[in-house]
């Protein structure tokens, strides 16, 4: 006899969204998503790392559970939990919930450094790497970038992100 399996209500990505919300405390989580918040996180989500992405795949699309996914990984359920809740805890943190939330510039309305809205972190960077202008920062690419005291990959990822029509 075959194990009867309970199907989530919401598909991939709102289910991701609304455990996303529910790592921010909210008391009315979303019942539907606009195409631009979908399409925000799921950019959010391909800005994570492989093995997080992974995660997420096996979690929310193909709506593994615990159990399945500590067989998948070799480790226990509680353990996979605990890199779930990791990981919605960082989509939860201010910097991806204005990129899901925050309806995106049009290219031509970008015109300033601020109009690309920055965190705080990786705007700070730029000034304090002498780059004051969407001209300095187109001049000096992606490579560049990297090469930037105090850049991470999460930094990075952000201008990379937020500033890549400038290289396109």
């Amino acid at each position: 006899m075959a194990k009867y399996r309970k199907t989530r209500k919401f598909r991939y990505p709102l289910n991701l969204l609304r455990d996303i919300c529910k790592t921010w405390g909210a008391e009315n989580l979303p019942v539907s998503a606009t195409s631009d918040v979908r399409t925000n996180l799921l950019n959010v989500v391909n800005g994570l790392t492989d093995d997080e992405i992974e995660l997420i795949r096996l979690r929310y699309e193909e709506e593994k559970t615990f159990v399945a996914l500590s067989d998948y990984y070799g480790i226990s359920p509680s353990g996979v939990r605990d890199r779930m809740v990791k990981i919605l805890k960082l989509l939860g943190t201010k910097q991806y919930s204005d990129m899901i939330y925050k309806p995106r510039k049009d290219k031509s309305e970008i015109k300033t450094l601020e109009d690309l809205d920055l965190s705080n972190h990786a705007y700070r960077t730029l000034l304090r790497n002498n780059i004051t202008t969407l001209d300095q920062l187109k001049e000096i690419g992606l490579e560049g970038i990297q090469g930037l005291r105090s850049v991470g990959a999460s930094t990075y990822n952000e201008i990379q992100k937020k500033a890549g029509f400038l290289w396109r």
